[in-house]
């Protein structure tokens, strides 16, 4: 009876590994090398991924167990991620290990800093929301003239010209903002934008082809790529 009952036991635990296999699969990642302002629960610091099919960088918003992060540098890792059952609303529904770290490239901020500049440069850049208020007639534009450290566009009624400046690490400030003086009816927009380009201490990142402001870390203003 007890050599059946251990063979029962064993047959569960084996069955039960393979449930729990099949649902685990291993991928590989790449993780920026610093993390970016974004809102899970509330405010917090998530790490900018990029999967096989990934054509920009996307918000992580889980972490990685088995993996010490420097910030400063790139991995390129292969990660088991694992599917789980009965999780909170607000959690994820994966565990992510990292069985194997591929490539630990180390990364100079002024590169970094050099490359998203020059990205914003390339592109125009339309207002997608704006204090958690999503545009979906009337809206903004930003163009950035990165050689003359400039900016213009369109408030959503009135042109405007200004100055832009990166001032370190993921910062921007605007300066010398001034526009048309158009009247315009049926407009909420444009009071709330040029008092955006006015504040201080307001900072950047690019991510699935959004540009996004922060303000004190929060999320301030989504621009969404023109193609």
């Amino acid at each position: 009876m007890k050599k059946i009952t251990s063979l029962l036991i064993a047959l569960l635990t084996i069955s039960q590994f393979a449930q729990a296999a099949a649902k685990s699969e291993i991928i590989t990642m790449e993780i920026k090398e610093n993390k970016a302002d974004c809102t899970g629960v509330g405010p917090m610091k998530c790490h900018l991924v990029k999967y096989k099919s990934s054509k920009d960088w996307e918000y992580f918003y889980s972490g990685f167990r088995n993996f010490k992060y420097q910030d400063g540098y790139r991995y390129k890792v292969q990660v088991k991620r694992t599917k789980l059952k009965n999780v909170p609303a607000d959690a994820s529904s994966y565990k992510y290990e990292v069985v194997k770290v591929l490539s630990r490239k180390k990364i100079k901020a002024k590169e970094t800093d050099a490359k998203a500049i020059a990205f914003l440069g390339k592109h125009r850049w339309k207002l997608l929301s704006i204090n958690n208020q999503t545009l979906n007639n009337r809206t903004a534009t930003m163009n950035f003239d990165v050689k003359k450290n400039s900016i213009s566009g369109n408030t959503g009624c009135n042109g405007y010209g200004g100055l832009v400046q990166f001032t370190g690490k993921n910062k921007i400030a605007f300066s010398n903002v001034v526009s048309t003086q158009m009247a315009c009816l049926d407009n909420d927009i444009e009071g709330e934008f040029l008092k955006l380009v006015s504040l201080k201490n307001l900072t950047y990142d690019i991510a699935d082809q959004t540009f996004n402001l922060y303000h004190h870390q929060k999320l301030v203003a989504i621009f969404g790529l023109v193609a």
